[in-house]
Parts: structure tokens; C-alpha cells; sequence
């Protein structure tokens, strides 16, 4: 039983990391529940890195894997969303939010699709 709402989240299963770059930018996730989450890498400072959790259905998660929709149509059509600040020693601020609240430089440009390339580079970590 989760003690928190964001207990799903925190012991999610990586399923492997889609894009690298210095570090993983967008990674697939199986919560506890067995939903689906595209996590994507969103903005840092000196002490933090904040992530979206995007809820996504398997079908639209094997489309991306695919590389036949691009990120911004998996921000568009996710279930839910949740913002997760994480700080130096790993403690993290959870907080739900929607399409409607993300700003445009928050959003993928259209077209960024997954490519064997991106896929490719996950393993110089």
C-alpha cells in the first residue's frame, strides 16, 4: 500500500533510457500500478533538475518507441502529468499539472521524433 500519492512515481521500474546526453533526457517508466510514463528532462539549476512525468498509454508508448509520433504529440495526448523536482541527495518535490500549465519552452519542438541515433547514444552512460 503507497503511503504518499506520488509512491507510484518514486518506485517506478526504469525501462531504459531513450535519449542521452550528459545525462538521461527522456526515459521510459512502468509505475507500480503498471501505467506507462515518458519522463522528460526539463530544466535545472545549481541544486536541481526537474522532470515531467508523462502518462502515456502503451499503444501511444510503442508509437514513439516507433518513431512514428514525436514527443509534443505525447505531451498533448498524456493521461496525466506530474512535475518532479529533484534535489542533490535525491529528494523530490512531486506536483501534478496539465498540458494547459506548461509553458512554450517547455514544450519538445514539433517534429522530435525518437531515432535509432538517440536510442544509440543511451548506452554511453
Amino acid at each position: 500500500m503507497t503511503t504518499n500519492r506520488y509512491d507510484n512515481l518514486v518506485n517506478a521500474e526504469l525501462l531504459g533510457n531513450l535519449v542521452w546526453y550528459d545525462g538521461p533526457l527522456v526515459a521510459l517508466y512502468r509505475a507500480i500500478d503498471g501505467d506507462l510514463y515518458l519522463v522528460s528532462w526539463q530544466d535545472c539549476t545549481d541544486t536541481e533538475n526537474t522532470w515531467l512525468w508523462l502518462s502515456v498509454s502503451q499503444c501511444l508508448a510503442i508509437l514513439y518507441l516507433r518513431g512514428e509520433v514525436d514527443l509534443l504529440e505525447c505531451f498533448n495526448k498524456a493521461e496525466k502529468m506530474v512535475l518532479a523536482t529533484v534535489d542533490m541527495d535525491n529528494r523530490a518535490r512531486w506536483e501534478t499539472t496539465c498540458f494547459a500549465n506548461l509553458k512554450r519552452e517547455d514544450l519538445p519542438d514539433p517534429g522530435c521524433v525518437l531515432t535509432i541515433l538517440a536510442m544509440m547514444t543511451n548506452y554511453k552512460h
